[in-house]
């Protein structure tokens, strides 16, 4: 069974003109983090080849991804699934932790 949640991205956080932007991912579940969390673990070793870790993080950031809105120098455009790889680190790396932790109130 699929459920529907979407959660929610803001890419606010990248300045003023970004305040529009966003991108909305499915939740993670625990297939994903039994799946890929030891690839993507690799990427705080600071021995650690980075190269296949972060593809297993754009990876599973692109199979999570719904929609979004990225801005160009043409202004505010859809983000699409390739895009996602031409992100900027910071993105990336923001993404993951926010799908990694529940924004909702337990009690």
């Amino acid at each position: 069974m699929k459920f529907k949640i979407v959660k929610h991205f803001s890419l606010d956080f990248l300045g003023e003109e970004w305040k529009e932007a966003f991108i909305d991912f499915r939740p993670l579940t625990i297939a994903d983090v039994k799946e890929r969390l030891p690839q993507i673990a690799k990427l705080q070793d600071k021995d650690a080849d980075y190269g296949p870790a972060a593809d297993v993080l754009v990876e599973l950031l692109r199979d999570k991804f719904i929609a979004g809105k990225a801005v160009t120098e043409t202004g505010v455009v859809d983000l699409k699934l390739e895009d996602i790889p031409d992100l900027p680190i910071e993105v990336i790396g923001r993404a993951f932790s926010f799908l990694s932790q529940s924004n909702l109130p337990t009690s």
